[in-house]
């Protein structure tokens, strides 16, 4: 029993090590603190100074594109900036691709989608860029110059999410509909229940299956039964399976694969922009990655991205190593997901909710700079999930366009985009560049102006608590605990421990002698304390006894001897 004894307090204190040293808790403050870091980090790679888009940055897109993705995330986070300096910029070098070969690439269809998310998110329309659809000509269009497929599985899956960014409706007589789109995605999924670039692989790679997922969470509460032949295995075998059935499947390829120090492989390099993938689609699947158990080993998701951050602000690629451009920037597209998921907001790349970057104002010399910061930074995962769910089921995937900036550009351009598809000429391009522009810069005005207006509501409502969630973030610098989890895994653990000592017990597994039972001694001494009790009361009622007998013998010999004074007498 004393062994037993001793095993359970080393089980106890064991536990309580394990949940000190357990994962972090971060709240939105430490989300969008980390994201300034990284935007502060590029501006001085870059040698910028307030806006990131100044034209020293934005020359280079505007020769070889570029900085697209930095556009997309700072969007996202309602980054004030130089929206209209990118699009300029951006404009410029899609009507110079057009001019010099009719299309953006031939090959990789991921050109038009990073450049389409860019414009989104800085308040542009995709579907008038210098005079091209690029949701048309990048997507639902893109077969009339080369297949979707052409670049692999991420032509399709980054076709997918550039659709459905503002649930863009397809016209009849296109290439694609969203259904032969998601065929196609379904197609790359191999044995282990993930995704890779190559479909005969055996072994699936972390970032595509991340991104796979991506593209397909709109669709993961669909009951729609898909039939297809995977490109994997023995040809011609059908399967049919639900968009859900594969999430499932893909998510525990992800939980398995995941390291014991929350970060993940690919290629054989430890590396951070696997984890910042997984992260952003836990989060578009409204799974919190820092409280699944299926994404918490030793430590957390949060805690493998977190240890790639450098004092400089940036994210390094590999660990020990320093602040590197792709790893920062997809650690950027993380921060902003979770942002969204534990502020209640949608999807990443869901852009129907008008959130885009707004034009930077200089602050003057008696106002404070003040960092944004969302509102509800600690969002409880139960509170989000319905959120999240909300979103994803109020979302028409094959309906009506919902966002004014895509209908009233569809209804725009519905003869233009048809002239440009097919291939469109530099001078076509030339010729409407001017009214394109125009068109471009009043979409672009009232984006802005939406985009303003949704900022101001939401920092004056935020703008209150802003210091009392500075004050109530959580240190970094050593992790959190969890109490409650204590007490409750505490709890299991003495029931469990009760429950096997009385089941030993009951079965006579445990053989001991009373006097080594712990409670066969206390109650061996409460017997003998009481027989010693009883005989110290009889002992002393014997002496009572005694001594009254003899003051009565006393009594008796005085009288007598009183007596035989009177008769003498």
């Amino acid at each position: 029993m004393k062994r037993a004894a001793a095993i359970f307090l080393f089980v106890l204190i064991l536990m309580s090590s394990v949940t000190v040293a357990g994962a972090a808790d971060y709240s939105s403050y430490d989300f969008r603190t980390t994201a300034n870091g990284i935007v502060k980090w590029k501006k001085n790679a870059e040698g910028t100074g307030n806006c990131l888009f100044t034209d020293k940055f934005t020359q280079n897109i505007a020769n070889s594109s570029g900085g697209e993705w930095y556009a997309c995330y700072m969007g996202r986070l309602g980054f004030e900036d130089n929206p209209q300096g990118f699009l300029d910029s951006i404009t410029t070098y899609v009507v110079k691709k057009y001019n010099e070969s009719g299309t953006l690439s031939d090959t990789y269809a991921t050109d038009y989608h990073k450049i389409a998310l860019a414009v989104i998110s800085a308040g542009g329309n995709p579907y008038n860029v210098g005079g091209v659809n690029l949701i048309a000509d990048g997507v639902y269009n893109r077969k009339r110059t080369a297949s979707l497929g052409k670049q692999g599985i991420n032509g399709w899956t980054w076709g997918l999410i550039t659709l459905d960014s503002l649930n863009t409706k397809i016209p009849d007589g296109s290439s694609y509909n969203r259904e032969e789109i998601i065929i196609e995605i379904l197609k790359y999924q191999i044995k282990d229940g993930g995704f890779s670039v190559v479909p005969m692989a055996t072994k699936s790679d972390i970032d595509i299956t991340a991104m796979t997922l991506c593209a397909l969470a709109p669709y993961q509460y669909d009951n729609k039964s898909y039939t297809y032949v995977p490109k994997y295995g023995r040809k011609n075998r059908t399967v049919t399976k639900t968009v859900g059935q594969i999430i499932d499947e893909s998510l525990a390829f992800l939980s398995d694969a995941q390291q014991q120090d929350g970060g993940y492989e690919s290629f054989g390099t430890v590396n951070s922009e696997s984890v910042s993938q997984v992260i952003i689609t836990l989060c578009s699947l409204g799974i919190d990655p820092q409280s699944d158990k299926r994404f918490v080993k030793n430590r957390s998701l949060l805690d493998s991205l977190m240890s790639y951050k450098q004092s400089d602000g940036g994210f390094a690629h590999k660990p020990g190593g320093g602040s590197d451009a792709m790893a920062s920037e997809q650690a950027l597209g993380a921060v902003a997901a979770l942002e969204r998921f534990y502020g209640g907001g949608a999807r990443l790349f869901d852009f129907t909710d008008g959130i885009r970057m707004t034009t930077f104002v200089p602050k003057t010399d008696n106002e404070q700079p003040t960092i944004p910061v969302p509102s509800n930074p600690h969002k409880t995962s139960s509170s989000n999930s319905s959120s999240s769910s909300s979103v994803n089921s109020a979302q028409n995937h094959g309906g009506s366009t919902t966002a004014a900036l895509s209908s009233s550009s569809n209804s725009a351009n519905s003869s233009q985009s048809a002239s440009s598809i097919g291939g469109t000429t530099g001078g076509s391009v030339k010729a409407n560049e001017k009214e394109s522009a125009k068109a471009t810069k009043s979409n672009d005005a009232s984006g802005n102006s939406s985009s303003n207006s949704i900022l101001e509501q939401k920092n004056s409502s935020e703008s209150t608590s802003s210091q009392e969630m500075i004050t109530q973030s959580s240190d970094n610098d050593g992790p959190a605990i969890n109490s409650t989890a204590f007490v409750l895994l505490g709890i299991i653990l003495i029931a469990a421990f009760v429950g096997y000592y009385l089941y030993r017990k009951k079965k006579g597994l445990i053989k001991q002698k009373p006097e080594d039972d712990f409670f066969n001694m206390l109650k061996k001494d409460r017997e003998e304390f009481e027989k010693q009790s009883d005989e110290e009361l009889n002992s002393d009622s014997e002496d009572s006894e005694n001594e009254n007998a003899s003051g009565n013998e006393m009594l008796d010999s005085s009288a007598n001897d009183d007596n035989g004074l009177t008769t003498e007498e």
